[in-house]
């Protein structure tokens, strides 16, 4: 794979500033700044604020002339949240942080962790630094599976029940979950609502919490293969669908029956 790189004037005066900075699959880190004779030496993370380098598993970019990269894994610093800003390290030498221009806007999504969450942000003075986030509370969805009417949905970490709710935070339909973390959502119950999509949650009032992807490696859920339906007992239209959000919640969405050809005739 090859990058997109911005380039710059390697001028050794200038600080290292990166040409490339992404998150790939929500737990690598992959930055290259320009390698003038100045500037080389390893790419790295620090705590923000500190010289106190991170050990993570790093592998060094050398593919790219001209250029110094890394891939740095951020699964190691799952499950607490912290600021790391990235730096140039080099023999004999201070720390030197490395600024970016403004990011474009990225879909963020789970480190391997699901509770965990790293992005990449510029500070105010330009710094480049990842941002380690803990996730509020979510059950994970393991299977879906079809029944006759019916969807069999799989569940880790769910409470008693499975629901939807309104603006108002009451429920509009639910389902019990059975003590192997199943969860039936049949045609019937679902059969004489408004057409709505809504998340799906699980808990109890008071308590409720999202259903999550258990693996989210996808930059958009929502273009990932559906998952199965339920269609209207009289014809081949669905009744509901199970979406994801784009970041990957799962979501109930219920569909109007659509006249048709039959039902004009008569």
């Amino acid at each position: 794979m090859r990058l997109a790189l911005r380039r710059r004037s390697g001028r050794s005066s200038e600080p290292p500033t990166a040409c490339f900075a992404a998150l790939l699959d929500g737990h690598l880190l992959w930055v290259a700044v320009p390698a003038v004779p100045e500037q080389s030496g390893r790419l790295a993370l620090c705590r923000a604020g500190t010289s106190d380098v991170l050990d993570l598993a790093t592998q060094h970019v050398t593919d790219q002339p001209g250029y110094l990269g890394a891939r740095i894994e951020l699964s190691g610093l799952d499950g607490v949240e912290g600021r790391y800003d990235v730096v140039l390290a080099r023999p004999g030498r201070d720390l030197e942080r490395v600024e970016t221009s403004p990011l474009p806007p990225a879909a963020a999504r789970t480190s391997r962790d699901p509770d965990t969450q790293h992005s990449l942000v510029r500070t105010p003075d330009g710094t480049l630094r990842v941002r380690t986030t803990l996730l509020p509370a979510a059950a994970g969805l393991l299977a879906v599976r079809r029944l006759d009417e019916a969807l069999e949905l799989t569940l880790t970490g769910a409470g008693p029940h499975l629901a939807v709710l309104d603006d108002d935070d009451r429920v509009v339909v639910s389902w019990p979950v059975g003590d192997d973390g199943t969860a039936v959502i049949t045609r019937g119950t679902v059969a004489d609502l408004e057409p709505m999509t809504r998340p799906v949650v699980t808990g109890e009032p008071a308590s409720w919490r999202p259903v999550r992807r258990r693996a989210n490696d996808l930059a958009d859920p929502r273009a990932g293969a559906p998952l199965p339906q339920v269609d209207h007992p009289d014809g081949d239209q669905p009744l509901l669908r199970l979406p994801w959000t784009r970041q990957g919640m799962l979501q109930v969405r219920v569909f109007a029956r659509e006249p048709t050809g039959e039902d004009e005739a008569s």
